[in-house]
C-alpha cells in the first residue's frame, strides 16, 4: 500500500509539470555498488521523469572472522574430558548473504536528486551467517554423549538467547536465518540514470525486513525455550532483529 502511495505520487507530480516528457525505457543505465549488502550491480532505466527502476545483485564477501562463545557452567561431572574443559571456546563466523533486488526510486521533481525508493529483496539462501567451533572437538564428543545419557542436565554453547549442544563429531554448527523475500524502504540522493554527463553517483539510506531471525544448531531450530541467562547482549539483540539497515554506495554509467 506504501508503494503504491509513492507510485501515485510521483504521477501526480509529474502530471502537474508544465512539460510533459515520455522516457519510458529511453534511458538506461549499470552502475556497480558497495554498502552494507555487500558489493554489487545493476542495471537501471526511466520510467517517467519522476520515477526509475532498477535490478541488481549483491553478494556480502564470504569472510571469516574469529569470535568467542561460551558453555554453561560445569561442575560436578565425572567424565574426565569434561573436567578440564575450559568455557571459552574459539568460533569461526562466515557470511552467507546474496541477494537479488527489484527497487523503484520516486523522485519529488523532474529536476530533484532527492528519491524515496521502495521494492523487494530476495535473499538466495536463508542462512545469512554461519558459526562452527574450531577447537574442543574431543572435548565436545565427550559433551554430546553426555548429554544423550543425560537429557535432563545437558552442556552446551550459549549464543544470546539460545543454547546449543555439539553433534556426535564434535562440532557446533550456528546458523542465523532470516526470510528469503525482504521488504524494502528507504530514501537516498542521486540518480540511477544520470541526466547530465555519463556518469554519477548516488546513496541510499533505507531498512528491509527480514522478519525475527530464525536460530539453527546442526540443521534444527532452536526456540527461546532454551534460554540459557546469558549476558552476551549484542547477540542477544541480533538474535531479535527484525530489520536489516541498508547503506549503500552506487556509481553510474548511463549508457543512452
Amino acid at each position: 500500500m506504501l508503494g503504491a502511495l509513492l507510485l501515485w505520487g510521483g504521477m501526480t507530480l509529474q502530471a502537474q509539470e508544465e512539460k510533459t516528457e515520455n522516457v519510458l525505457f529511453q534511458h538506461w543505465a549499470i552502475g556497480v555498488n558497495a554498502g552494507t549488502n555487500g558489493f554489487g550491480f545493476d542495471v537501471a532505466t526511466t520510467i517517467s521523469p519522476t520515477i526509475e527502476a532498477r535490478v541488481g545483485w549483491d553478494a556480502m564477501p564470504r569472510f571469516t572472522t574469529t569470535t568467542h562463545l561460551y558453555t554453561n557452567e560445569i561442575t560436578g561431572y565425572n567424565a574426565p574430558l569434561l573436567e578440564n574443559l575450559e568455557e571459552k571456546l574459539d568460533f569461526a563466523a562466515r557470511s552467507n548473504m546474496k541477494t537479488a533486488k527489484v527497487l523503484v526510486d520516486l523522485f519529488l521533481s523532474r529536476t530533484s536528486n532527492f528519491h524515496f525508493t521502495f521494492g523487494m529483496v530476495y535473499c538466495t539462501n536463508e542462512k545469512v551467517a554461519q558459526a562452527t567451533n574450531t577447537n574442543k572437538i574431543e572435548e565436545m564428543k565427550a559433551v554430546h554423549e553426555w548429554n544423550e545419557a543425560n537429557p535432563q542436565d545437558k552442556i552446551g554453547v550459549v549464543m544470546g538467547d539460545y543454547f546449543l549442544e555439539p553433534d556426535a563429531n564434535g562440532k557446533v554448527h550456528a546458523a542465523f536465518n532470516v526470510s528469503r523475500y525482504q521488504p524494502y524502504l528507504g530514501i537516498g540522493w542521486g540518480r540511477s540514470v544520470p541526466k547530465k554527463g555519463r556518469l554519477g553517483y548516488s546513496v541510499d539510506l533505507g531498512i528491509k525486513y527480514w522478519g525475527k531471525p530464525r536460530i539453527t544448531c546442526n540443521d534444527y531450530l532452536v526456540t527461546e525455550s532454551y534460554m540459557n541467562g546469558s549476558q552476551h547482549k549484542v547477540l542477544r539483540t541480533l538474535s531479535n532483529l527484525q530489520v536489516y539497515p541498508v547503506v549503500n554506495f552506487r556509481l553510474t554509467g548511463r549508457l543512452f
